[in-house]
């Protein structure tokens, strides 16, 4: 029967679909033969003609209602409908210029910001990692009292072997290489990796050309080889076809190039350009100094295994190798995180909260374009009732009044898509910024792609229907004999209407106000950083780095007398007050603590001291403008008897924060401290200094200081004192740089200034982003508040003349629109603090000094937005106590 019923009904839908004018005509043939035999019973019953006419259409309920339940039961009315409520919407678009273009503009500005974050948020924290089954990739990491720290290398080989859980893993870290100069490239610095052999297996990525490391070329002893990425193929090698027989000179090293990578691959980072193994570079003593705690351990786990059980088994065994070695520097444990989680630690919470800050600003546009909708869905009150009197269902009447909502909606896209392209590629340029991730950074660009695309027309319909659906609501809710009669001028407007608009005002209050004290809380915490003290000058400074190779300054002897040729010969350069040499960059992030312990106070196994480690030469202090408390500073002599023949007591210098933390209410001058066992060279504390910074966003943390002359540090800063402007003056130092060495590029010249403004932009940006979708949202709200106010005075404008008439002041009814636009906007702000209250604290880990429950903010978000609200009241109010009461009781 059902197999029947279909046989029917499908042709007879295709026929009403493709010959629609022929089934029209059919079905008004057929509604008058009924209509001409009802007459004809009528006329047999005793009726006049004109009666039984009258009497057979009212027992038909109407001709166009019976065609209209006909067409329905057809059921392909909805395609041709929404063709002429689209035509029909288009018109009335037209008709509107104004409204339309506000709609328009209101929501591209709503669905262009929320696109373009999305975007970002895709890029760093939906978007899978580009590697096969990335659920399975875990970093591993030893604990030092509950705080994940980096590996060592032997106790990664002790944790390969013994560990089941596995499939591969692999240790290593990010470094940077000198790319010796060929032909007419110059030599210049790149970032890469050192990692072991089974990287590439661990990843589950191979070469685009050539092949991977095998275990061989990790080993003593092995021929130095190398891996290039695709970007280095082009740029340096010109993707030529032989390039698996051509060689890579890195940092005075000849490497064979087996292997080139596919063109999106990229880690640690996406910038990484050269990847080497691990053992050749680091020599024999990699795999037996467990102190080294320098490496990234990536895993990935076999099938069926769970985090819970490979996080036991890895601190399983590193338990048992903190029993075999007690007197050695290890974790306590070990733990296993998933890839993805560490690489977005840093910019998930701010990610999340500029996406719900551009959330709350499509609200906002959804909200006004609502209030828009119900004005002029009151002015065609009139309009709606005709149509439900002439047959329209209420359903009928919705379709047209969400189709109108949703063209508006795709309208607005597009032009948001238009907008969003543009901020992606803005936001692209910062993404770094954003994201703020240094050592692990596998994010991928942040592009519009198919996902972003899916969000945007999701966010559109969503646009369309949330801001349609109410108005059309509030317009189908009417009598149709009310709306015919509401239909001519009234004295007033209806108070449902009125309590619908100021609704909606007091809801973008609301919105406004927590993206106000966001914003407001995000400044505060900006404003805080930038006035943070670094410990160092910052003006007039410039910094220029530099990396000796190993393989030509092997002995440290040759890295000293390096360093000494190089402030010869930088203190000669005009402009140049002074040279400093340092192995890490004031507030420029962390790089670098060593353990130590203090002659006479011996420590249980497995615990030490620890604090920043800096290499630094005699007149780097005064350079840098680090205040000397105590004692003195190095001088040429300090440190020259580590590398003697008869080692004997070297000079450190400490931070005041490190003399308070180990020596509390002691002069810790003339204290001595050594680097690893008992018998190891004593350093004396010689000076104090004050304390430097590491990051803007970081409390001063025990720091260390080592003379430069000792030449243990191949890799260091030269720290200038410029008379002139420093950014002008890198191209000087480069060349003198390269009068020493030409093979030896400098690379990170930066003025002091960049450095500090670095260390602010991932906070600077998400300030100036948040910042501007908070006046956004102000902007909206004042514009809607304006808006409403205005459309219920040109409504009660016989009501004003009536009451000027009869006696009231001016100012009576300019107090009466302001109050009637006021009330709203106060109900938005207190609901607003409430939910400001409950929200902002899930801002928290964002600020730095600043509380989430900011008092200064939260009380000058408001007052902000009541000005803007009385400024946005004033207009009407002002024009409604200035109108004709002849005037206005002639209009009505």
């Amino acid at each position: 029967m059902r197999l029947e019923h279909w046989w029917y009904t499908i042709p007879l839908r295709l026929r009403s679909l493709f010959r629609r004018a022929k089934v029209e005509d059919e079905l008004q043939e057929e509604l008058r033969f009924h209509l001409e035999q009802q007459v004809a019973r009528e006329i047999a019953a005793g009726k006049t003609p004109e009666e039984a006419r009258q009497g057979a259409l009212r027992a038909m309920d109407g001709m166009e209602q019976r065609k209209e339940e006909c067409r329905d039961a057809r059921r392909v009315d909805t395609i041709s409908n929404l063709v002429q409520d689209l035509r029909y919407a288009g018109r009335a678009l037209r008709r509107n210029p104004a409204f339309t273009a506000v709609a328009v503009l209101t929501l591209a500005l709503g669905i262009g910001a929320n696109t373009a974050i999305f975007s970002v948020v895709n890029a760093a924290l939906l978007r899978p990692l580009p590697y096969p089954r990335p659920e399975q990739l875990m970093l591993l990491f030893e604990d030092f009292g509950h705080r994940p720290n980096v590996v060592s290398f032997a106790n990664f080989t002790d944790w390969e072997r013994e560990s089941h859980s596995f499939l591969a893993m692999a240790a290593g870290r990010q470094a940077s290489f000198n790319l010796g100069g060929t032909g007419s490239f110059q030599p210049e610095r790149i970032e890469g990796a050192v990692f072991s052999w089974q990287l590439f297996k661990t990843l589950g990525v191979q070469p685009a050309i050539g092949r991977a490391f095998a275990a061989n070329d990790d080993r003593l002893g092995a021929a130095r080889v190398a891996i290039v990425s695709y970007g280095l193929w082009q740029r340096r090698f010109g993707e030529s076809s032989d390039i698996l027989q051509r060689r890579i000179r890195l940092d005075g090293i000849d490497c064979a190039i087996i292997g080139v990578m596919p063109r999106s691959f990229g880690y640690p980072t996406r910038g990484s350009d050269v990847w080497v193994p691990i053992i050749p570079l680091f020599g024999p003593d990699l795999a037996t100094n467990r102190a080294w705690h320098h490496l990234y351990v990536i895993a990935r786990m076999r099938d069926g295994v769970t985090i819970g059980r490979a996080t036991a088994e890895v601190n399983g065994i590193q338990q048992r190798l903190l029993a075999a070695n007690s007197g050695e520097l290890l974790g306590q444990g070990a733990t296993a995180l998933p890839l993805r989680d560490i690489t977005t630690r840093q910019s998930r919470t701010s990610l999340l909260v500029l996406l719900g800050a551009v959330g709350c600003l499509l609200l906002i546009a959804c909200v006004n374009i609502s209030n828009l909708l119900l004005a002029r869905g009151s002015q065609r009150s009139r309009e709606f009732s005709i149509r439900t009197s002439l047959g329209a269902s209420p359903s009928r009447l919705m379709q047209q009044l969400l189709t109108e909502s949703l063209l508006l909606a795709f309208i607005g896209a597009i032009a948001g898509l238009v907008l969003a392209y543009g901020l992606t590629g803005a936001l692209g340029v910062h993404a770094q910024a954003l994201i703020n991730a240094d050592d692990i950074d596998t994010s991928a660009p942040a592009r519009i792609d198919g996902l972003v695309l899916a969000f945007t027309a999701a966010l559109s319909l969503l646009a369309g229907v949330g801001a349609g659906l109410l108005p059309a609501r509030r317009s189908m809710g009417k009598d149709p004999g009310e709306g015919l009669k509401d239909g001519g001028r009234t004295a007033t407007a209806g108070p449902t209407h009125q309590h619908l608009g100021t609704g909606l005002i007091g809801a973008e209050v609301a919105l406004s106000l927590m993206l106000l004290i966001a914003a407001g809380l995000m400044i505060r915490s900006f404003a805080a950083l930038q006035n943070v003290q670094t410990g160092v000058r910052v003006e007039s400074l410039l910094t220029a780095g530099i990396s000796l190779p190993d393989s030509r300054y092997a002995s440290r002897a040759s890295v000293a007398r390096f360093d000494r040729i190089l402030l010869e010969r930088l203190r000669t350069l005009p402009g140049v007050r002074g040279v400093g040499l340092v192995n890490c960059v004031p507030v420029d992030g962390y790089c670098g603590d060593n353990g130590f312990s203090i002659e006479g106070r011996p420590l249980p196994p497995g615990q030490f001291n620890l604090a920043l480690e800096r290499s630094a030469s005699p007149e780097y202090f005064r350079v840098a403008g680090i205040p000397l408390l105590a004692g003195r500073t190095f001088t040429d002599r300090d440190g020259r008897g580590y590398n003697d023949q008869h080692p004997h007591q070297s000079a450190v210098i400490v931070s005041e924060s490190m003399a308070k933390k180990y020596w509390p209410g002691e002069n810790a001058l003339g204290k001595r401290i050594f680097f690893g066992d008992a018998s190891s060279p004593r350093y004396e504390v010689i000076g104090i200094v004050g304390d430097v910074l590491i990051s803007l966003d970081t409390r001063p943390q025990p720091t260390l200081y080592r003379p430069a002359f000792e030449g243990g540090n191949t890799d260091f800063y030269a720290v200038l004192e410029i008379a002139g402007d420093p950014s002008a003056f890198g191209s000087t130092v480069r060349r003198a740089i390269a009068g020493i060495d030409p093979d030896i590029p400098a690379y990170k010249i930066r003025a002091m200034t960049e450095v500090v403004g670095n260390s602010a932009a991932h906070q600077a940006f998400t300030t100036l982003l948040l910042g501007s979708f908070a006046a956004l949202a102000l902007l909206l709200s004042a514009v809607g508040l304006y808006g409403v106010l205005s459309y219920l005075i040109v409504r009660r404008t016989s009501e004003m003349g009536i009451r000027i008439a009869l006696g009231a002041s001016r100012s009576e009814v300019c107090r009466l629109v302001l109050v009637q636009g006021l009330r709203p906007t106060c109900v938005g702000l207190i609901a607003g603090l409430a939910g400001a209250a409950a929200l902002m604290r899930t801002m928290q880990s964002v600020l730095f000094e600043v509380a989430a429950t900011d008092w200064i903010t939260f009380l000058s978000a408001p007052a902000l937005l009541m000005l803007v609200a009385v400024i946005a009241c004033v207009v009407p109010a002002w024009r409604a106590a200035c109108a004709d009461p002849v005037q206005a009781l002639r209009s009505e």
